[in-house]
């Protein structure tokens, strides 16, 4: 039913929020379950939590993408989700900072996000920092 890679196709469908993409994801875990890693499935309900809106889940799938964990490494990806966690006011001194190291690799989201400021402070601080409403 899939290409070789039904995780990479699944992903892509939820990335593209195509509505039968996670229905394909239920019918292929529960047609092969057996075949599926505990790590690629972590990474499909990541990523679904991250597209319905979860902080947390735009961190962890941006963390998967970032290692190659149960999904292909994907520098850009990664960056896009970390950065999303951030903006949703997910205060990690560890996402920040990764955020800031892989900044640099990327192409498609130095070009999208031109406004990206890497901290510069000591990454505790990114934790404390005040944000004043006008």
């Amino acid at each position: 039913m899939f290409p070789d890679e039904p995780i990479s196709t699944l992903l892509r469908s939820c990335q593209l929020n195509y509505p039968n993409g996670l229905n394909a994801i239920g019918f292929e875990i529960e047609h092969t379950l057996g075949e599926l890693d505990k790590s690629q499935i972590e990474s499909l309900l990541f990523l679904v939590s991250a597209q319905l809106g979860s902080n947390i889940g735009c961190s962890n799938i941006g963390n998967r993408l970032l290692l190659g964990d149960g999904v292909a490494k994907n520098i850009e990806q990664a960056a896009f989700w970390m950065n999303k966690c951030l903006e949703a006011g997910y205060k990690s001194q560890v996402r920040k900072k990764q955020m800031d190291e892989i900044y640099i690799q990327t192409k498609v989201f130095k070009k999208e996000n031109p406004a990206f400021k890497k901290w510069t402070g000591n990454y505790e601080s990114f934790l404390r920092q005040k944000i004043i409403l006008l």
